[in-house]
């Protein structure tokens, strides 16, 4: 649990400061670039620290679920919190179905982790 915790503060760290600054640098610039590469750094970012943290966690379906729902629910109770903060959009816009629809690819992301992450010689395999 507290394995999971701190994977996933530090993954939503890393994941919301380079969006902010994607963010930033397209507004900027205007650059089609940054709105592309603002696409794939959710995913890039949650695949990667998802597959770190399940390289030594139990190799089981319930750990895996547990952690696909548990850092799915607090991505988007996060991002939520954070958005007049940051971007100035009200709270209530962050929950609109075209919002949550976007947020399906955090889960797929965690399910390929924990599904193509190796296991450490201490874990069951496979």
């Amino acid at each position: 649990m507290k394995r999971s915790l701190l994977y996933f503060i530090v993954c939503f760290l890393v994941a919301f400061a380079t969006g902010f600054l994607v963010s930033f640098g397209g507004r900027v610039t205007g650059l089609s670039l940054f709105s592309a590469s603002a696409q794939l750094l959710l995913p890039v970012i949650t695949f990667v620290f998802a597959y770190l943290y399940f390289r030594k966690s139990k190799n089981d379906w319930s750990d895996r679920l547990y952690t696909l729902v548990s850092w799915t629910i607090a991505f988007v109770v996060l991002s939520t919190a954070l958005a007049q903060p940051v971007y100035g959009y009200l709270w209530t816009e962050m929950l609109s179905v075209d919002v949550l629809i976007g947020y399906w690819i955090v889960p797929a992301c965690i399910l390929a982790a924990g599904v193509f992450a190796p296991r450490s010689p201490f874990t069951n395999p496979l």
